[in-house]
Parts: structure tokens; C-alpha cells; sequence
């Protein structure tokens, strides 16, 4: 395509989060499984931050990314298991442009403080807990 193609970066600067969903009901009847979970997870957060280079070969021989790419950003990378104030914000503003957008049949943005689980973080991390509730 030569000079007739553009670029531009997909998040266009913007913060992205991936987040762990389970059901209710499992987490209830699982407490010890979450808590081990967490844990784990933690320690992939506290692993990635400290052992950089290690951390960009595990992950380069898992996906199959080449490591250039993968070193390229991981610098620009943060990697923080946490509950912040901005998720529930992001959330929210992301059913609100939805809604205005005809892409949701809801009403009203839904109260997403009802679908957060705090127990477990709170009590391994509870620093990492800013969202108020």
C-alpha cells in the first residue's frame, strides 16, 4: 500500500485492563480455589515487575509474539493487580457510549459495584483496593 496506508496505535494511548470474571455462586462455594487464585496471581504481578527480561522470554515463548515486539512494549507496560476507582469510572463510561450509540437495549448504566468481588484482594493486597464501596 506504500503511502496510502496509516497507522495508529489501537489504544491510542489509553489504559486497558483485563479482568477476572467468575459467577457469584462459584466464588461462594469456592473461597479456598479464589484464594489460591489471587495468590498466584499476585505473584505473576510481583514476578513480571521484578524479573523483566525473564518475564518478556516466558511470555515470547508462550504466544509466539517475536521478542522484539514484545520488548518494544513492555516498557510502556504496567502490570498491577488492583481495584481502582478508574475501572468503575471506565466501566461506566463505556455503557453510557453504549447507550448513546444504540448499542445497548438497557436503560440506565448498571451499578458495577454490584458485580465486584473485594474480599480476597482485600485481605492479600489491600492497598491495591482504591474503588470506593
Amino acid at each position: 500500500m506504500g503511502d496510502n496506508a496509516v497507522d495508529w496505535p489501537a489504544q491510542g494511548g489509553m489504559e486497558f485492563n483485563f479482568l477476572i470474571l467468575a459467577k457469584d455462586k462459584w466464588i461462594k462455594s469456592n473461597p479456598q480455589a479464589v484464594k489460591g487464585f489471587m495468590k498466584a496471581i499476585l505473584m505473576a504481578e510481583n514476578f513480571a515487575n521484578e524479573n523483566a527480561d525473564e518475564a518478556q522470554n516466558i511470555f515470547t515463548r508462550i504466544t509466539g509474539y517475536e521478542h522484539a515486539l514484545v520488548g518494544s512494549i513492555w516498557d510502556y507496560s504496567r502490570f498491577a493487580v488492583e481495584l481502582p476507582q478508574a475501572l468503575l469510572i471506565a466501566l461506566e463510561d463505556q455503557m453510557r457510549w453504549r447507550m448513546e450509540n444504540k448499542l445497548s437495549d438497557i436503560a440506565e448504566v448498571p451499578n458495577y459495584l454490584n458485580y465486584m468481588y473485594f474480599d480476597t484482594l482485600n485481605e492479600l493486597k489491600p492497598e491495591a483496593v482504591s474503588m470506593i464501596h
